[in-house]
């Protein structure tokens, strides 16, 4: 006859390998679903950082157009210069990489594209672009 008692004792010490094993499979499964979702809303916010560096790129090149009946197609001529960054905090990473200004006659646009600073493997460089409209589109 089996000895029922030293059966439910052993039972009681400790997990099972099965129990182990879905606890686990479970664990990766909602990894799986939160790691992606992480990294897109960290890359939302960091877009927010290009959008405001290219509005007020925009509002800077409204100013300039207000005096010289123009477009700038250098920061240099403008009051703001996003690509300098000796006004920058001391250990203020900049995400985005941006482009000098294309101008026309009645027209501009500004490219933002994201550099390498934090950017997971499976994150492309993307791009914010901003235009005399005040439109800004991406290709994230």
């Amino acid at each position: 006859m089996p000895d029922y008692k030293n059966f439910k004792k052993r039972r009681e010490e400790g997990f099972t390998l099965l129990e182990i094993m879905i606890v686990l499979i479970i664990i990766g499964v909602l990894a799986a679903l939160a790691i992606p979702i992480y990294v897109h809303n960290v890359e939302q916010s960091y877009k927010q950082e290009a959008y405001m560096t290219l509005t007020v790129v925009r509002e800077s090149q409204l100013r300039y157009h207000t005096g010289h009946n123009a477009y700038s197609s250098a920061y240099s001529l403008m009051d703001y210069d996003p690509t300098d960054t000796t006004l920058d905090p001391p250990g203020m990473v900049r995400h985005f990489d941006y482009a000098a200004p294309t101008a026309a006659a009645a027209t501009w646009s500004v490219v933002a594209t994201r550099n390498a600073s934090g950017r997971g493997a499976g994150v492309p460089a993307y791009t914010v672009t901003i235009d005399q409209t005040g439109a800004i589109t991406s290709s994230y």
